[in-house]
């Protein structure tokens, strides 16, 4: 759901809009998936030292690490404006279903 900026609006200085934020993010994820993959093309090169495939194998879980953090960041927002405007509901239950609906998720992807 793109929608035309406004080119007459000044830039406001402040929190940016969660379309900002979403776009930055999938970029982010798309930089870490193709790091991942080129990294994978690397270690199975031939004659890789031990040090290179050291630090090749330390860059991947770097990126692995920052996927998940994303991941979970994208289905918490996605969550939090599906579930925020209930009335009565406070952060501590949303955040609750959120594990639980979470939690789900990786069994059903790990088949748990």
């Amino acid at each position: 759901a793109m929608k035309g900026l406004d080119m007459r609006a000044p830039r406001i200085p402040g929190p940016q809009p969660t379309e900002d934020l979403e776009a930055q993010q999938s970029q982010e994820v798309e930089h870490l998936r193709l790091a991942v993959l080129e990294g994978k093309q690397e270690m199975q090169k031939p004659n890789v030292s031990d040090s290179r495939m050291a630090e090749l194998q330390r860059r991947e879980q770097q990126s692995l690490n920052r996927l998940q953090q994303l991941t979970e960041l994208q289905t918490l927002q996605r969550y939090a404006l599906r579930s925020l405007p209930e009335p009565g509901r406070s952060v501590e239950d949303l955040l609750a279903d959120f594990l639980l609906a979470t939690r789900c998720d990786i069994r059903s992807q790990l088949d748990v």
